[in-house]
């Protein structure tokens, strides 16, 4: 209902279904209650090809707003509860007693302390505490810089998003907007109106002057927030050494800008640290992600590109794969990485929705980020949480993605247009899971949401979105970042309505670019631009007399660009047999170890004896690396140091030996292996790591007293 009412544009049920995680079916009875309770305010709900909307007077829609803004808790949801609570905790002077809170959350005391234990694991995902005692109420205890993080989570979390909100700079607009799509009571808990109106007016005026592209509309919610808890005397602070390095950075001037005019509409004094504190935010400290408007205009940092070079090396030294030559990974491992150094250095904690999930059905890249983040660590002297991790993951996933082996292209080939909120590693592992779970379709590139409502259908031929769009100039879907396979299976049964559609194809983006480069051939282009548009105009008028030849790829790329590979992959019980695994052996030192587990290979006829050899290098150079997990080695060297063959072997040992790690030693599991490429081993890789995340199988291999039990657990696993 609240989308419908705020909707600029036609809702299709498919934008629904995606948002909701539900069947088009359920949309479909939801619309009919929906469709019922209207008629009591006047407003119809109507059915077209182009998808829903709500019909009626703008009065009656803003009244029915107010109302569901005001519903009480128990009227609405368990999650709307603990939101006001967490909004009434976080604001509190004095601590928070039951009693007061029990007509606000219209709820039992009963289920008001069920709601502060949910509000305590919420806080302390944060960095935050909650210290509840009996007779003293219930009182949030935390640094200013992690209690201003607090509140804007949650506005972020309550905050739906609108690209009518996006691209709006007028104050009277965003606070209504505001109002809107946010929980009243949250938001008046936090900002203040009047706050909110200045700021979005300081802001405005000046803007389009800054170098810098401001994230709107979230930096004035940010600096509202800011802005109260400054005026209740709640001021942040930073060390001397963290402060320093952030008046360092060139968002710090941009803050020192932002901060001027802030002061000259609010009276409020801005110090050096409230500055920092702004350009934390500019930096990117608040965000899990990086706008993709910056992925090339930003300059990279020195300091973080030498980090993030020790940490795609020892990846590569690690898993045998080398991703450092990745330069989209690279680029946006940069980006990441950067403001995910500031979040670490001032103990700024993110959440990840996504986790569960990476570590669950990603295992090998989640193991790689472990060991970037490892080398993270030794840098800058903080450990990343599994959170930051696991959008670690994310961009090593979408590289390891690109590496896997994929059959050729058959039938029609869509271009696809990647939109998500503002970020590149999300856009960037469902750009891979795409390319890697559809030979048909080929990403064009990745966009921000807000830029695509005026995508040109030259550019792309469909829409994958990781948020709803609205109405957009190209048919789109909706999916989860990570595609699982419900996703998947949406995408395929989409395509081939498409496929089989029969509407005409625009000659825009079938003809456009061939005739251009024969116009090249012949011709030199006085004015590009103009040439550009004039094609684009001729061919939009011949439009509606052609259709496209189902012999025709919709692709005007040529289909030999497809990765056409298909040479074997291999699976990890494809290598691991009776004469490449070793049970309840004894070792005395780590160089032994490596002795006795690529034994196994150069006996197999896999590997070179100088491989072995070339194993002890490789562990003396990054010798914690190869210790992934807590007792597990997994041990290799480069293909052109004696591999003749994609292999792998494994021995369990009586007794720990140690590597020397400081977490996960003692070792008594190691795995070797060899690779020919970069390509081929990677399955087999996934396969140990999904092993080495079933804790009851690495119990069972470490203590099989038979081989053949070893390699039982492994099928089981597997299959």
């Amino acid at each position: 209902m609240r989308d419908l009412l705020i909707a600029r544009d036609p809702i299709t049920t498919n934008d629904l279904a995606g948002k909701y995680g539900l069947t088009q079916r359920s949309i479909r009875y939801d619309l009919e209650e929906i469709s019922g309770l209207c008629k009591g305010y006047s407003l119809d709900l109507i059915h077209s090809r182009i998808g829903i909307w709500l019909d009626g007077d703008e009065g009656q829609k803003t009244g029915l707003l107010t109302e569901l803004a005001r519903l009480r808790p128990e009227e609405s949801d368990p999650t709307h509860r603990l939101h006001r609570l967490l909004a009434v905790l976080l604001t509190a002077d004095q601590p928070v007693v039951v009693k007061q809170v029990q007509d606000l959350l219209g709820a039992s005391p009963r289920t008001v302390y069920a709601d502060m234990d949910k509000a305590e694991s919420w806080l302390s995902n944060l960095g935050i505490q909650l210290i509840r005692k009996p007779h003293f109420g219930a009182k949030v205890e935390g640094a200013e810089l992690q209690v201003r993080h607090a509140c804007y989570t949650l506005m972020s979390t309550v905050r739906q998003r609108s690209h009518d909100l996006l691209t709006s700079t007028q104050p009277e607009h965003l606070v209504q907007f505001f109002h809107e799509r946010m929980d009243g009571f949250i938001f008046e808990a936090i900002i203040d109106t009047r706050d909110i109106e200045q700021v979005i007016t300081a802001l405005a005026t000046y803007k389009d002057t800054l170098t810098t592209q401001l994230p709107w509309p979230d930096l004035p919610l940010y600096l509202a927030m800011q802005v109260k808890r400054i005026r209740h005397q709640k001021t942040v602070l930073f060390s001397k050494a963290n402060l320093k390095q952030l008046q360092d950075t060139r968002e710090f001037g941009v803050a020192a800008n932002i901060a001027q005019k802030l002061h000259g509409i609010t009276h409020v004094s801005f110090p050096d640290e409230e500055i920092a504190f702004i350009a934390l935010f500019l930096l990117g400290a608040y965000s899990n992600t990086v706008p993709v408007a910056d992925m090339e205009a930003e300059a990279p940092d020195a300091f973080v590109v030498d980090i993030v070079s020790r940490m795609l090396v020892a990846v590569d030294e690690t898993l045998g794969v080398v991703l450092s030559t990745d330069n989209d990974l690279f680029h946006g491992l940069v980006l990441h990485v950067k403001p995910m150094v500031y979040r670490l250095m001032n103990g700024i904690a993110v959440q990840n929705e996504l986790l569960d999930v990476i570590q669950s059905d990603h295992a090998l890249a989640y193991y790689a980020a472990v060991v970037a983040g490892q080398c993270l660590e030794s840098v800058v002297g903080r450990s990343p949480s599994a959170a930051e991790i696991g959008f670690i993951a994310l961009h090593l996933g979408a590289a390891l993605e690109r590496r896997r082996v994929q059959p050729a292209p058959t039938g029609t080939q869509f271009r696809v247009l990647v939109a998500c909120a503002g970020g590149i590693g999300t856009g960037k592992i469902l750009q891979s899971r795409i390319e890697s779970s559809f030979v048909n379709l080929r990403v064009a590139r990745v966009a921000d949401a807000t830029s695509v409502h005026h995508v040109r259908s030259d550019e792309a031929d469909i829409i994958v979105s990781t948020v709803p769009l609205g109405a957009v100039p190209l048919p789109h879907i909706v999916v989860n970042p990570l595609l699982p396979s419900a996703d998947r299976e949406r995408i395929n049964h989409w395509m081939a309505t498409l496929d089989s559609s029969g509407e005409t194809v625009p000659a825009v983006q079938l003809a456009k670019a061939p005739l251009k480069k024969v116009l090249e051939q012949h011709f030199v282009f006085a004015k590009p631009d103009v040439v550009d548009e004039e094609l684009h105009r001729m061919l939009s008028r011949l439009n509606p007399y052609l259709t496209v030849r189902r012999d025709v790829s919709l692709v005007t790329t040529a289909a030999a660009d497809f990765p056409t590979d298909r040479k074997k992959v291999y699976r990890m019980y494809d290598l691991l047999t009776e004469e490449s695994v070793q049970v309840q052996c004894h070792a005395n030192s780590r160089e032994e170890v490596v002795d006795i587990v690529g034994g196994l290979l150069v006996r197999s006829g896999a590997v070179e004896p100088k491989y072995i050899d070339a194993m002890k290098c490789s562990l003396n150079a990054n010798g914690p690396y190869m210790v992934i997990v807590p007792g597990v080695a997994i041990l290799h060297a480069r293909p052109e140091d004696g591999v003749s063959r994609v292999c792998m072997s494994l021995v369990t040992l009586s007794e720990g030996v140690r590597f020397g790690h400081k977490d996960n030693d003692p070792v008594d599991v190691a795995i070797a292996f060899g690779a020919i490429d970069q390509h081929r081993h990677i399955e087999a890789l996934a396969d140990l790591m999904r092993l080495l995340a079933d804790e009851g199988s690495m119990l069972a291999i470490r203590n099989a007293k038979q081989v053949q039990d070893v390699l039982d657990v492994i099928v089981k696993v597997l299959s």
